[in-house]
């Protein structure tokens, strides 16, 4: 069976580990997009240069990001089913005349000058949340089932004291988590179908998402679901 996913690589790499356990192939990976950005204009890539900077996964949710390969081709997939997680829509978002997008690592990386892009304000994005659910599940419909991974930001991580300490910019953070949540809580009040991984127990404690028990977490809901 094959699998399509939407989000980041906190929900492809536990995918790409169960594969031959679980009995599926991952069809589309995704990554590395907000949906603020993905339904906005496309943008120019030079992909040279993507191949020279970037490793695998920065560069597919580079690709994803800029052209925004989701909203574009999403209709013609093979898959059946589809995975989703809404971790970057806790991420800011970059506006400029060229289109939007989201602030990653793998962006930045890519072209260091969007960091003198605006910032899109956050009461503009929390009103904007409902529209783009809207134009997310237009294209949900593609796919017979959907499985939705319930990620949050950590907010706590280890100092140099091994003191178990809330980050700087926890208030940040709080902002990002809360606008996940909405996206997520939106969803699930629109399709009534939706399979959900539930928040790891964990998931305030910094690095949550590469642990062996985050790990087993994600994939034992996942064999109940397919």
């Amino acid at each position: 069976m094959r699998v399509d996913l939407f989000g980041s690589r906190y929900s492809l790499i536990p995918l790409m580990r169960n594969m031959k356990q679980i009995g599926y192939d991952i069809n589309k990976a995704y990554l590395g997009s907000a949906i603020s950005s993905q339904y906005a204009k496309t943008q120019r890539v030079d992909h040279r240069q993507i191949k020279k900077k970037l490793i695998q996964y920065e560069e597919l949710e580079v690709l994803n990001d800029r052209l925004k390969l989701f909203r574009r081709f999403s209709k013609n997939t093979n898959s059946s089913w589809i995975v989703v997680d809404f971790l970057y829509e806790g991420n800011d978002i970059l506006t400029a005349s060229t289109g939007r997008l989201t602030s990653t690592p793998a962006n930045i990386k890519y072209d260091r000058s969007i960091t003198k892009y605006k910032v899109l304000n956050k009461d503009v994005r929390v009103d904007q949340i409902e529209d783009n659910i809207k134009a997310f599940i237009h294209d949900l419909k593609n796919y017979d089932k959907i499985i939705l991974n319930r990620l949050r930001y950590p907010k706590y991580e280890i100092n140099s004291s091994g003191e178990k300490v809330l980050k700087n910019n926890i208030n940040q953070i709080n902002f990002m988590n809360s606008i996940i949540e909405s996206y997520e809580d939106l969803l699930l009040s629109k399709i009534n179908t939706v399979k959900v991984i539930p928040i790891f127990e964990d998931y305030e404690n910094e690095g949550y998402w590469f642990t062996p028990e985050y790990i087993s977490h994600y994939a034992d809901y996942l064999k109940d679901m397919i």
